[in-house]
């Protein structure tokens, strides 16, 4: 270390000795450029310095005529370079277009142009830098970083605080946010980062969601408030104030509580409606758990209750074909349901995926009547939720298909022929009078897509949707 200056010579008083002596501390400093552990005292406005912090630690300084600039920084025993801005505090000089590393949350920030905010750029993941948006949506980190308290301040607009209103995250996006502890009590599993109004909350894991007295066969939406507490009410109810909808489920028919595979959150949830619905025990598909109702146009979803759609009580044909709210499907054919299905967003599901959500019915059973309405049936639930799914209804699914082609048929109930030979729609389950035919692998291929009967009826899908499914 070595810092000195000679001042001003007056060459009638400085012997030479004493020159050789000034020169000499001269020379060592201007060679270990000014090392010392503060600034030289005599500094001046452009000079460059070494602040030596420790044995392993110098700061190459720049002196502006007001402040010290840090350049760069080095560890002499090593020979490299030291992290530029790399500390679990902010830096005390912060200059425009900064960046700052904190290595105990991996978050890297950005000082402004302004230099008077710093932003977040990216994070050490694993060990590796990841944009702020990659990997995930711009709302799900935003919302994560900022409840961990990673952010010094909250943006703003005009002066108001600006959060993005659609932020919801997950601790685990491979599952619903919510479990079921038995069969009436609902707790948050994961543990959630949201946006409510311009609130950042957090919600940890294990809070309990306050249900009220649940009705069976009913759709409810569970609703987060910015203090973190979540409560479910009837789908069908207001909103309660203050509140953003985060999830939702079922309560069986039966008063059997809650239907456990019906359980969605805002990431983790069928791409249509979710209303009435539940996820295949291979997490690919949704299923209405009822079957399809006269009114099913009107809502888009399956209902308890409600009087089954088939050729004796037609559904309410869907605007998108020219429907009204009013008037009733030509038929209860495969064309119509296609079309219902497509006007709500759903689908026909195919043979694999209805073997899959017919699973853990009592197999080779049938009702024995026509059961008129959506309902639970003892036998005829399946293991993951659905009602009536066996022995109560035929259902019309996925792949209408010819044995080839010979001629033109008038089989598309008014809207063009179909070239082919022996077109056919299948049709899944068996109906109430199929007795030991019934069950989870039960299929018929042998109707045409225009038939309509009062022993078919049908049921939709929708494929699933995570959004967080990287995480």
């Amino acid at each position: 270390m070595s810092q000195s200056d000679f001042g001003t010579l007056d060459p009638n008083v400085v012997s030479g000795t004493q020159l050789a002596i000034v020169l000499n501390d001269w020379r060592n400093a201007l060679h270990t450029q000014h090392r010392g552990a503060s600034r030289p005292s005599y500094v001046k406005g452009g000079m460059l310095w070494v602040r030596e912090v420790s044995a392993e630690h110098w700061d190459l300084m720049l002196f502006d005529g007001n402040a010290d600039i840090t350049l760069r920084s080095i560890n002499p025993a090593t020979g490299t370079l030291i992290a530029e801005g790399v500390s679990e505090t902010e830096p005390s000089n912060p200059y425009p277009f900064m960046s700052w590393t904190n290595p105990s949350t991996g978050i890297i920030r950005q000082r402004n142009g302004a230099n008077d905010a710093w932003r977040i750029i990216a994070e050490i993941v694993d060990g590796e830098v990841v944009p702020y948006a990659a990997g995930q949506s711009a709302d799900a980190r935003y919302a994560r970083l900022s409840a961990a308290n990673d952010f010094d301040q909250v943006p703003t607009v005009n002066g108001a605080p600006f959060v993005t209103p659609n932020a919801f995250y997950k601790s685990n996006g491979a599952a619903p946010a919510w479990t079921v502890d038995g069969s009436a009590a609902l707790e948050a599993v994961s543990e959630i980062s949201l946006s409510v109004g311009q609130t950042l909350a957090a919600i940890p894991a294990g809070t309990v969601v306050t249900l009220p007295t649940l009705s069976n066969g009913t759709d409810y939406t569970i609703y987060a408030a910015a203090d973190g507490s979540l409560q479910a009410v009837d789908a069908d109810g207001a909103a309660p104030a203050g509140t953003r909808k985060v999830g939702g489920f079922h309560a069986f028919d039966a008063g059997d509580g809650i239907a456990a595979r019906s359980l969605w959150d805002l990431n983790w949830r069928p791409k249509s409606n979710p209303r009435a619905m539940v996820l295949d025990p291979g997490g690919s598909v949704w299923a209405d758990i009822y079957l399809t109702d006269v009114e099913y146009t009107l809502y888009g979803y399956s209902r308890n209750g409600q009087q089954i759609a088939d050729d004796n009580d037609r559904p309410i044909l869907p605007a998108t074909v020219g429907g009204d709210g009013v008037t009733l499907c030509p038929s209860a054919s495969w064309w119509q349901f296609l079309d219902i299905y497509a006007a709500a967003g759903k689908r026909y599901a195919i043979y694999e995926e209805l073997v899959s959500l017919a699973y853990g019915v009592v197999e080779r059973q049938a009702v024995g009547t026509d059961p008129g309405t959506t309902q639970h049936q003892a036998g005829h639930r399946s293991a993951c939720g659905c009602e009536q799914i066996t022995g109560v209804m035929w259902q019309w699914f996925s792949g209408a298909s010819a044995t080839g082609g010979s001629g033109w048929s008038n089989i598309a109930e008014g809207r063009g022929d179909v070239y082919a030979s022996n077109l056919k729609a299948p049709r899944f389950g068996a109906n109430w009078n199929n007795g030991s035919n019934a069950g989870s692998r039960a299929s018929a291929w042998n109707g045409a897509p225009d038939d309509s009967g009062s022993s078919v009826g049908s049921r939709a899908v929708s494929d699933h949707l995570n959004l967080q499914a990287e995480r």
